[in-house]
């Protein structure tokens, strides 16, 4: 660990250039999306989205494996993250789709779409309070009036919260932040996205990503 007290703009740019530098070899999403579809919570957000709701749109994609997914079962999805490298790698996956290098809180350059999906998988816990507030304003204002939004995150992965080396690169920092419920609630009620579904997080000793997430399924209160 090297900082703990980091301001907005250092949080988003220490991140940046985590996941610019990991690039194509970044391959947790993969897993990821495996333990959501294990536990049955991806098929709960599915069955959620309103009647011939399609339009999805994917917040941090990542290297884009649930965009794929998506896009390979019909739906029509936007990809974004703060990465050009991580949308990088989704566009080659996906050339015919919408890949946008857009932050958690640059959401609202989209203007007034709306989407009938909108998800977020292992992204909060690179996020202080602050942006986390800023991210779900910006998802309730571009759900459709029936959308659902699915949150998905973690906080085993390391032991405390701060700015920690990632992987086996040298000098290859991330930020980390371990949320609990108790701090993530009260934020999703400000922001008028109210939980419908919802799955604890089963802590396992020196476990990332092998185990059943939080995660909450919300629609606009």
């Amino acid at each position: 660990m090297k900082k703990t007290n980091l301001d907005n703009n250092a949080v988003i740019e220490i991140n940046r250039q985590c996941y610019d530098a990991l690039g194509a070899d970044y391959a947790d999403g993969v897993p990821d999306f495996e333990i959501i579809e294990k536990n049955n919570i991806w098929q709960k957000f599915l069955e959620n989205l309103p009647k011939d709701g399609k339009k999805m749109l994917n917040v941090a994609c990542g290297t884009g494996d649930t965009s794929v997914w998506l896009d390979n079962h019909g739906y029509e999805v936007t990809s974004t993250d703060l990465s050009p490298e991580m949308v990088k790698v989704t566009a080659e996956k996906m050339p015919n789709s919408r890949n946008l290098v857009l932050g958690a809180t640059e959401l609202d350059q989209l203007g007034n779409e709306k989407f009938d999906g909108i998800f977020a998988i292992h992204l909060i816990q690179h996020l202080n309070k602050s942006l986390i507030e800023k991210f779900f304003q910006q998802v309730h204002d571009l759900l459709s009036d029936d959308g659902k939004f699915l949150l998905v995150f973690t906080n085993n992965c390391f032991p405390e919260s701060g700015y920690q080396l990632e992987g086996s690169k040298e000098d290859l920092y991330i930020v980390w932040y371990k949320h609990n419920l108790e701090d993530i609630v009260p934020l999703l009620n400000k922001a008028h996205l109210a939980p419908i579904e919802f799955w604890t997080q089963t802590v396992l000793p020196d476990a990332c990503g092998v185990d059943c997430p939080f995660a909450f399924i919300c629609q606009k209160s």
